[in-house]
């Protein structure tokens, strides 16, 4: 995600960041009871904003777009090992669109939600003049060839290319609600692979939604054995049977 200063944005002094669905966020610190300082990220400019944030802490923003302030920590996780889920999810067609995170000691993907809507926007007619001559053709009308052709010599042009104006300007308009829709999908875990440190094995864990959000277990091994047992389950109702 983007991160932009003070001298990039003037109507915003101090240290800012720019998430994935184009919301400013501003850095902010404040003391707890204890007299420790903390620091957070709020879309509320206020009249003491810090310029920069301190090299022990980053911003993180997780998958659904929240953002906030962590310390900074080595996981124990190479990134070969993210790589090789990664992968491995890239390469399932179905899996477009699912998300791989490194978080703490656990790889764990995660599945969209609002795709199917963007899907069927892509899909989508969204031209006007094509809709309503379909409507016309279909339900058996008339006129409306005439109707378009006194529109299109009001604007100077032919039928044609007032068609062609108009599936263009549609073309547009389905990109930028593709393009918003895809921005603001929302991402729920699913599959994780949990590492030991002690073997240097993982725990494959799928999501059970009987527990609000747990965890079931399903077996300790090498990743890569673990990643092709598994996640060619995800998307699938044999996902659900996985025991």
């Amino acid at each position: 995600m983007e991160q932009i200063t003070d001298k990039e944005t003037s109507s915003a002094p101090g240290f800012t960041y720019i998430n994935r669905s184009k919301h400013l966020y501003h850095l902010h610190s404040k003391k707890t009871k204890t007299g420790k300082l903390t620091f957070f990220m709020s879309r509320t400019p206020r009249p003491d904003p810090i310029s920069n944030l301190p090299e022990d802490f980053e911003v993180y923003e997780d998958l659904n777009g929240g953002v906030f302030i962590r310390k900074k920590t080595q996981s124990a996780i190479p990134a070969a090992d993210v790589e090789l889920v990664r992968q491995k999810v890239e390469s399932l067609k179905r899996l477009a669109h699912y998300k791989v995170e490194l978080k703490k000691d656990a790889i764990t993907i995660h599945q969209p939600f609002g795709i199917q809507a963007a899907e069927m926007v892509m899909e989508s007619d969204y031209s006007a003049i094509a809709w309503l001559e379909q409507i016309t053709k279909t339900s058996g009308l008339k006129g409306l060839t005439n109707v378009l052709e006194s529109t299109a010599q009001k604007m100077g042009m032919s039928l044609s290319e007032l068609r062609a104006f108009d599936a263009t300007a549609a073309s547009q308009k389905k990109a930028d609600a593709v393009e918003k829709m895809m921005q603001n999908l929302q991402y729920s875990p699913v599959l994780r692979f949990v590492f030991d440190k002690v073997t240097g094995l993982y725990f494959a864990e799928r999501i059970d939604s009987r527990m609000e959000g747990g965890w079931y277990p399903l077996a300790q091994s090498k990743l890569a054995t673990l990643v092709n047992r598994y996640v060619k389950h995800i998307g699938k109702e044999s996902f659900y049977d996985l025991i």
